[in-house]
């Protein structure tokens, strides 16, 4: 599928590098108090001639990738892989569904974020809650029926069966970036537990950046791999109808 022209991976990929390039700008100026641009967050478990040299490092985007796997904190982690998935599910949804299907499909985020909250034994619900959230789920049961109701232009039970299936394909794809979210938030609050997630060390701006950073990180290889062909294609279309290079767009 595509939306917009751009494939949902590479849309991905494009939404959070304008966020961290932003946020990175945010920090740079200060922005409402801002100390600026934080290291990144070690494990405090991480032996100490480790977490040194971690810390002594190089911070470009390249050696940053490097050393994901031994300097990154867990928790982080966590949440900076939801964080991308959640928007790359929504933008399958976009692809795949109407925009306002996919919207009210969304607005049901609090069910997954009461079960995550749930599961994880940090809330309980009580029968308000629980009957609230039932509410929920009907009103999205209803308008994934009605959605596919609604494409089933010829009345014929084939296009009615494919309308139906490919309402709740839609649907399931935004459920799972609705459970992105919301397990997103539940490892943003384990981070935030720790000593060395406190806003005193990590403000949210800093957080913000580095979540979308590890989203860039997670995403810009399978980019390269599934969607160079397609970004070369559409540059090259670009510069046969406009001349990129000989209009001196480029230079």
């Amino acid at each position: 599928p595509v939306l917009g022209g751009a494939p949902p991976l590479f849309l991905t990929l494009q939404q959070l590098c304008i966020g961290a390039l932003l946020l990175r700008f945010l920090l740079q100026i200060r922005f409402m108090n801002s100390p600026g641009v934080a290291p990144w967050p070690i494990p405090s478990q991480m032996p100490p001639h480790h977490r040194r040299s971690s810390l002594q490092r190089s911070q470009s985007f390249l050696s940053t990738i490097y050393n994901f796997l031994s300097t990154l904190h867990p928790q982080l982690a966590g949440a900076g892989f939801f964080f991308a998935l959640g928007f790359l599910m929504t933008n399958y949804g976009f692809a795949g569904s109407s925009a306002s299907f996919v919207e009210t499909v969304k607005a049901a985020e609090p069910i997954t974020s009461a079960s995550v909250a749930v599961w994880s034994g940090i809330e309980s619900l009580s029968k308000e809650e629980t009957a609230s959230l039932l509410a929920i789920v009907f009103g999205v049961a209803l308008s994934t029926m009605g959605h596919s109701s609604g494409d089933d232009h010829a009345g014929s039970n084939t296009h009615h069966k494919h309308g139906v299936s490919e309402s709740v394909v839609a649907c399931v794809i935004v459920m799972v970036a609705n459970l992105s979210f919301s397990c997103r938030g539940l490892y943003q609050k384990l981070f935030r537990a720790l000593p060395e997630g406190n806003t005193q060390v990590v403000d949210d701006l800093n957080l913000q950046l580095r979540m979308q950073q590890i989203g860039i990180a997670l995403l810009i290889v399978p980019v390269l791999v599934w969607e160079a062909s397609l970004i070369v294609g559409n540059v090259g279309s670009l510069h046969r109808a406009h001349g990129l290079w000989s209009s001196g767009v480029t230079s």
